[in-house]
């Protein structure tokens, strides 16, 4: 459900902002993001499981 989709967003945005809060002044550390899952079609459901495809969920900002 959409609730679903704006915790994962939510949650996404807290560890960005965690991450400029304990990065030094003019510095934000980039964690490199690892792929566990293959990469999801576009016309897949949303692995947030909105239970929307994905190029319209968290697909359409890519």
């Amino acid at each position: 459900s959409s609730t679903q989709h704006d915790e994962v967003t939510q949650f996404s945005m807290a560890e960005r902002q965690r991450a400029a809060a304990t990065a030094p002044q003019g510095e934000i550390k980039v964690k490199q993001i690892k792929h566990t899952q293959p990469k999801v079609g576009r016309n897949q459901p949303c692995p947030c499981g909105s239970g929307k495809k994905y190029k319209k969920c968290c697909g359409k900002n890519l």
